[in-house]
């Protein structure tokens, strides 16, 4: 439910409300006698008098613990306490001319009393402790100057209210734990500062009561004639001695049965001194001429009908408060009443609204719609409109109700209305168990701006715990009628969290969005939850909702996976004008069935889409292609990103990207964020292609591996980690260039004396893929994470025979563990670029910066010429180049496109290895697949580096691979690995 004016309320006062504090904020400006104020900061001095003593009343002065008898004409000073004895009562008149009167047995501190040097009332504050009191502040020239809380000039505190009023003249009344307000002029607002959300409007005539130390105040109701008598009676003095104070003479103050009208004048002089009734003759009848005891010895036990005096009362249970009183008994009328019984959905797509209302009584009814007066009717009973809304947005509807005595009464409904409009349904996660709800986005036609929200109805297990957290998500799905262009069928969390109070469940939600053009998120005006707990039955009932605002995506991607996952990836920043250091930012929504179990997939068809065009492109001109990895493992979820992209300028190259977040498995949801952003491998004038073409331009290509168990290994300090054979790797690259992504798969098991944590290194340099035409292997250091995660980044290498080439990779690892059977399992996914075009890329600013962007060395440290011969085959590898993230850090990967030689005979693939040395390294080529043309070794060496370079006296250990050529006892080619 949408109570935008009731949370912002709440929360102004909250900030400046005590928390056990009620304040009654008398918003007036007053004119003052000469000489009778003191400046803020100054001294001490008087602040008022007693100009009105009947009965016994004590003083207790700041600083002291004796309270002194108070004769008339006594000083009031900042920080006196005042209490009134049983049967007695107390007037105080203040230097600005307001008065307070006290009722019998009520206690009373001026905490602050502060004047401007104009004369002005600057700032005052009482702190009601116990009993009743009436509150008269001076009127200037008779005009009330409504300000905000902050800047409200006067104030009354009890120990359970907040009350703001725009009036001169009200009672406020605290006994056993309850508070009363009545309103005898003004308008206002009353809450209880532990329950801030829950304000309620109150005006002249009206009065509201708080039960309870933690309830929110009642719904304001007409005050009965009954009450004005009796709380006048309990605040007149009727035979005290007059000490001149109101400086005019009083007035006979009469209460009519319909009880004060708004503005009435009460007696206030042209000087703007406030009057009040006083006289002990003074004629109180009630509606049907009942007589109205008004004994002023009897103090506020009519108000219980309790004889018990304030110290001995300590229960607030057995209280009946005054608006409870039957109006029928008394013969009173009263003001009808009016309620909003049916009304539209607070999101609907209806530029029709229909409202039922109900009335207590016959009575003209007027609909005001956004404070305008759009139609009027006669009622008696109920009443049902349809009221026509022009314009989308939020909306107002007021209904008054108006009987044949001019009394009238007040419902008010805020909804909103939008033409592109998607149904919610899901589930809450928790905290007990899982809850069905529906709900509604609904967005502007031509704007961003909208509203959501939806129902909350079930039966958790158990009473909520405080403070409270849940979560909710599902599907979206679109009004087809109202949607023209678009989709918007997508998927959607909401994060909730707050306080949990005597059955009150309230708090505030962030609410996201993903549909296939766009994201409609709370953004940063959270909503707001309210949901009541029955614990009789067991059950929640109750709604949340607030602002929208969507944000048309840039790109999106569709997340899928049998079975496993369906959901939605994007942004709504361009990934063109994205780079490293400022990445764009996405966001991944979907529904997840996968359970608890840890859980590894990719996906290899993550590809750009448009929803709108129906074409495989970005909604700014773009397109991708490639592979998502995504893990999930328990609470946790983790994914990256490696795809081919062309832009809109036709340039080319990989977007990189990563996210993290949640999965909730109980209403089988997850969500990620993260970032991505693109490397540019090549301009636009060597891409032969289109984004609009990107897909049917690629080369893709899938390997699997039948290949030793020792293949991979994984060494740590705590376990041993062995591959399984069953391995696959897939490359794709735009026809005809010689980069690209790929993405590896596969697992094990591994042994372990103790719990896997720690740091690992991943070795896949041992063997290779269809070991006779492909070899293939990467590198990194990986760390055990909480999940059973294993994660970091890859380092790694290749070389085919069928295409006579070699190259460098860089990637992301993500991989599970079972501590259970001592299995693993990963998937790989990265970058590769072929050996030639990495060395030219290491020459210029621009591919270095591409290289960074991929996360692969590109500083030369080193450079060795490898030189051997077996007697058949002599080998010479120079130029065998050491690569670092920087110059002076540690090798990571080398490579060559300077190796040649000759042969008088073909080798024979298997069993021919040549030793190489050169520049204090001694290293092995050993030939796997020499026909057709073309030949594929691999590579290994180590010892102290003796050069050039930073690598001097280091000790180096590579492995890697070569490629290349044959001809008429000659060949030559290109090599690549890594370092370790």
């Amino acid at each position: 439910m949408l109570t935008r004016k009731t949370a912002s309320r709440g929360s102004l006062a909250y900030r400046f409300g005590a928390v056990l504090g009620a304040v009654f904020l008398l918003m007036i400006c007053s004119a003052f006698p000469k000489g009778a104020f003191a400046e803020e900061g100054a001294a001490v001095s008087e602040v008022g008098y007693f100009s009105k003593l009947d009965g016994k009343a004590d003083i207790t002065r700041a600083g002291s613990s004796t309270a002194v008898p108070v004769r008339n004409g006594d000083k009031v000073f900042v920080g006196d306490v005042v209490r009134t004895k049983a049967g007695s009562k107390a007037e105080l008149t203040f230097n600005d001319k307001t008065v307070v009167r006290l009722a019998p047995e009520s206690r009373i501190k001026v905490d602050e009393y502060l004047f401007n040097p104009d004369g002005g009332r600057k700032k005052a504050s009482l702190y009601l402790f116990r009993g009743k009191v009436r509150g008269v502040v001076s009127t200037f020239k008779k005009k009330v100057i409504p300000v905000s809380m902050n800047e409200s000039t006067f104030n009354i505190q009890t120990p359970t209210a907040i009350a703001g009023v725009r009036g001169t003249d009200l009672f406020v009344f605290y006994l056993r734990g309850t508070t009363g307000v009545v309103f005898n002029e003004g308008l206002g607002f009353v809450y209880n500062p532990r329950v801030p959300a829950q304000v309620v409007d109150i005006r002249a005539g009206q009065s509201t009561f708080i039960l309870h130390p933690e309830a929110p105040p009642l719904p304001p109701r007409r005050a009965l004639n009954i009450e004005f008598v009796r709380h006048t009676s309990d605040t007149t003095i009727e035979n005290g001695e007059d000490n001149g104070a109101n400086g005019a003479e009083d007035a006979v103050e009469t209460v009519s049965g319909e009880g004060p009208d708004e503005g009435e004048d009460h007696g206030a002089g042209d000087n703007g001194v406030a009057s009040l009734s006083e006289t002990g003759s003074e004629s109180l009848e009630g509606g049907a001429g009942e007589e109205v005891d008004s004994d002023a010895s009897r103090g506020l036990t009519g108000l219980t009908g309790a004889e018990d005096s304030f110290e001995e009362a300590t229960e607030y249970s057995d209280i009946k408060p005054i608006s409870e009183t039957s109006e029928e008994a008394l013969g009173i009328p009263g003001a009808p009443t009016v309620t909003i019984s049916s009304a539209p959905r607070q999101v609907t797509n209806s530029s029709t609204s229909s409202f039922e209302v109900n009335v207590s009584e016959s009575a003209t009814l007027e609909y005001y719609l956004d404070g305008a007066l759009v139609y009027t009717s006669s009622s008696d009973g109920y009443d049902w409109e349809e009221i026509p809304v022009a314009e989308e947005g939020g909306h107002t509807m007021t209904v008054t109700a108006i009987d044949s005595e001019g009394l009238s009464d007040s419902a008010t409904y805020e909804w909103f209305y939008g033409q592109r409009i998607s149904s919610i349904y899901g589930f809450i996660d928790g905290p007990d168990t899982a809850i069905e709800i529906t709900g509604t986005a609904a967005l502007i036609s031509d704007g961003n701006t909208g509203a959501w929200e939806f129902g909350i109805e079930g039966w958790p297990a158990t009473e909520p715990d405080t403070p409270w957290a849940i979560t909710m998500g599902g599907s979206g799905l679109a009004d087809s009628s109202s949607v023209s262009g678009s989709s918007m069928t997508g998927y959607w969390i909401a994060d909730m969290a707050g306080s949990y109070t005597n059955g009150l469940i309230s708090g505030a939600a962030d609410f996201y969005y993903l549909t296939r053009t766009s994201l409609i998120s709370s953004g940063q005006t959270p909503g707001t939850v309210e949901i009541v707990y029955d614990p009789s039955t067991g059950s929640y009932s109750g709604s949340a909702g607030g602002e929208a605002t969507e944000d048309r995506l840039s790109f999106v991607t569709a997340s899928y996976s049998p079975g496993l996952l369906s959901g939605l990836m994007g942004g709504t920043s361009s990934i063109w004008s994205s780079s490293q250091s400022s990445p764009a930012p996405m966001i991944m929504i979907g529904k997840y069935f996968g359970g608890t179990a840890p859980r590894l997939w990719l996906n290899q068809n993550a590809y750009s889409r448009n929803f709108i065009n129906s074409t495989y492109t970005t909604y700014d001109g773009g397109a991708f292609f490639g592979y998502s990895a995504m893990l999930a493992s328990g609470p946790y979820a983790k994914g990256s990103m490696y795809s081919l992209y062309i832009d809109p300028s036709g340039n080319a190259g990989v977007l990189t990207g990563g996210l993290s977040g949640e999965v909730y498995s109980d209403i089988g949801m997850m969500k990620m964020e993260g970032t991505i952003f693109p490397a540019q491998v090549k301009a636009d004038a060597d891409i032969p292609y289109t984004a609009a073409n990107l897909l049917s331009s690629l080369s893709i290509d899938n390997s699997q591996s039948y290949i030793a168990p020792s293949y991979p290994t994984i060494s740590g300090p705590t376990a041993d980690f062995t591959g399984s054979p069953n391995w696959g790797l897939s490359t794709s690259a735009i026809a005809g260039q010689d980069w690209g992504v790929w993405s590896l798969q596969g697992g094990g098991s591994y042994s372990s004396s103790s719990p896997v944590s720690g740091d690992y290194t991943l070795n896949f340099s041992d063997a290779g893929f269809n070991s006779s035409t492909m070899i293939a292997g990467t590198y990194g250091t990986l760390s055990a994470a909480a999940g059973n995660i294993m994660e970091g980044g890859v380092l790694g290498y290749g070389a085919r025979q069928d295409t006579a080439s070699s190259w460098i990779s860089a990637g992301e690892f993500l991989g599970t563990f079972s501590p259970a059977n001592h299995t693993w399992q990963s998937i790989q996914t990265g970058a590769w670029i072929e050996t030639g075009r990495f060395i030219s890329m290491t020459q210029t600013a621009e591919g270095q910066a591409a290289l960074a962007a991929l996360n692969i060395p590109y500083a030369e440290v080193g450079r060795a010429n490898l030189t051997g011969t077996d007697g058949n085959l002599t080998v010479n590898m120079n130029d065998v180049v050491f690569f670092a993230y920087s110059s002076g850090l540690a090798s990571k990967i080398w490579a060559t496109n300077n190796i040649s030689g000759s042969y008088t005979t073909d080798p024979v693939a298997g069993s021919s290895s040549v030793a190489l040395s050169g520049n204090g390294l001694s290293a092995s080529f050993s030939v796997n697949q020499w026909s057709g043309g073309n030949w594929l070794s691999s590579v290994s060496a180590s010892g102290t580096y003796s050069g050039t370079g930073t690598l001097l006296g280091s000790s180096v250990n590579m492995s890697g691979a070569a490629a290349g050529a044959y001809s008429g006892g000659s060949f030559s080619g290109t090599g690549a690995g890594v370092v370790h």
